[in-house]
């Protein structure tokens, strides 16, 4: 499970929601696809 984001969202909230918003899994046929809007939440709690 690969997680991709930028290294600066942190600084800027903005940029954070963008970025939670394109968040994406690679499943394992290699194509991307969404995280669900409720790992979303669980992500963005994290970060």
């Amino acid at each position: 499970l690969r997680i991709e984001m930028a290294q600066n969202v942190l600084r800027d909230k903005e940029v954070l929601a963008e970025a939670t918003v394109e968040l994406v899994t690679t499943d394992n046929t290699g194509k991307p696809k969404i995280i669900p809007e409720d790992l979303n939440v669980k992500l963005s709690s994290c970060i």
